[in-house]
Formats: C-alpha cells, structure tokens, sequence
C-alpha cells in the first residue's frame, strides 16, 4: 500500500546543511548520555540517499526542521551567516507529499 510522506530532493550543499544539522543535534544528545539510535539512522539515510533522493516520514520531518532550527540558532549566537540553514529550512518547508511504497 502506498503512504504519503514528504519528498526531498536534495542539492549537494543542501545534503551537507542536513547532514551538520543533525550531526550537531546527534553530538548534543551523546553528550546527556541519551540514545541516538533513531538520529543515527537518519543521519545514514540522508547521506546515503540515492540520487540524493530522499522520502521523510512526520517523525523525520520534524527532527530534520528541529535540528536545522537549533543549527541555525547557534550560528545566529555566533554571529555567522545563516542563508544555507535559511535555504535548506525553505526547501523541506516546501517539500511535497508523494505516494511511497513501503519497502
């Protein structure tokens, strides 16, 4: 049966910001002694995305635009630019809804 998830198509750079972000979100969760499993499989999947390629259930969504908001903001608290995180927030904001069939 096919589900509808969010599609992403990523750019180069935009996989990269994606990949930071959650890096960063993963780091912070090692560091209170937490489980990182679920992040961890993300981080894999969005580097490892054919094609670059990439469909997102809610929970991935969610943790992607969480992690890229909290990346943004600790750029923004060290004064450095945003526009990529601003870029990459815009793009999966937009990203959307396909059938996909579940493997």
């Amino acid at each position: 049966m096919a589900e509808k998830k969010r599609f992403l198509k990523m750019a180069e750079f935009t996989q990269k910001v994606i990949a930071k972000s959650l890096y960063e979100e993963r780091a912070k969760i090692l560091k209170n002694n937490q489980n990182s499993d679920t992040i961890d499989e993300l981080l894999l999947r969005v580097i490892r995305a054919p094609h670059r390629k990439i469909y997102l259930s809610g929970e991935d969504y969610r943790r992607i635009r969480d992690a890229l908001n909290e990346f943004r903001n600790d750029l923004l608290a060290t004064g450095h630019y945003t526009d990529g995180v601003d870029e990459t927030m815009i793009k999966l904001l937009k990203a959307p809804y396909r059938k996909c069939r579940e493997k």
